[in-house]
């Protein structure tokens, strides 16, 4: 945990007061002590410091810099995610990958190579997504977390896409267009679908074409899906960069 991360709403009269595993973390993992400061983050809102007032097992009592929860909001990332839902194991750290590095908006959609029994599972319950985005933002030393929906139908979510921006790709293994010819070096702004293990099947992907998405590849090996947000994320961060 590189950020101690507290809801708005946890700040009462400049302090905060934790009880759970946050306290937990600041008392035996970074051993702190009444005076030691630490780095914070509202939800939402801006980075700071706080002074560590008590310690009492796992109940921590902050004094929080005042400026913090008025603090600047951080800028939400310019890559909006379409992902596949995977595999309920797999997903809390595909979700902890996207906390920490950065995403605009999640959309967790159904495809042909989906297991049914995955949208039953809890952890594609809202508290559940929130709190493996929440733990991997502490991760990335970031207060954004992205707002995200769970699709049980892909037509209905291409149909009606809450957001659209203009360059849309499809990471797809079998295509031969590499990212870096659809997405220019200096803009990372679009929209990017990334499949379910085993991949889109071919009626998904002509619909996703269709709707405006290429097809593109992230390179020669075929990766599994926590493997593939990390290296898209990572090839569009660097895009940004040139």
């Amino acid at each position: 945990m590189n950020l101690i991360l507290l809801e708005p709403q946890e700040i009462f009269r400049g302090e905060a007061y934790l009880t759970d595993r946050r306290g937990l973390h600041i008392a035996e993992v970074l051993g702190s002590a009444p005076g030691d400061t630490l780095r914070v983050g509202v939800i939402g809102g801006g980075q700071g410091y706080a002074k560590v007032l008590s310690v009492s097992g796992s109940s921590v009592r902050l004094a929080v810099d005042s400026p913090l929860a008025d603090g600047d909001p951080p800028r939400p990332p310019r890559v909006h995610l379409v992902l596949a839902v995977p595999r309920p194991k797999v997903l809390g750290r595909v979700l902890q990958t996207l906390g920490g590095l950065g995403v605009a908006r999640l959309d967790l959609v159904n495809a042909w190579r989906v297991e049914k029994s995955y949208f039953g599972s809890p952890a594609l319950e809202p508290a559940a997504i929130r709190q493996a985005l929440i733990l991997g933002a502490e991760q990335g030393v970031t207060t954004w977390l992205p707002p995200f929906a769970v699709h049980r139908r892909l037509m209905a979510y291409l149909d009606d896409p809450p957001t659209s921006p203009g360059r849309k790709v499809l990471a797809h293994p079998t295509s031969a267009t590499p990212l870096e010819s659809i997405v220019t070096p200096g803009s990372s702004d679009c929209l990017v679908a990334i499949g379910p293990e085993g991949g889109w099947i071919q009626r998904e992907v002509q619909t996703f074409e269709q709707r405006g998405f290429a097809p593109i590849t992230l390179g020669s090996a075929i990766l599994r899906t926590e493997q593939a947000v990390a290296v898209l994320l990572g090839q569009l961060a660097l895009l940004e960069r040139l």
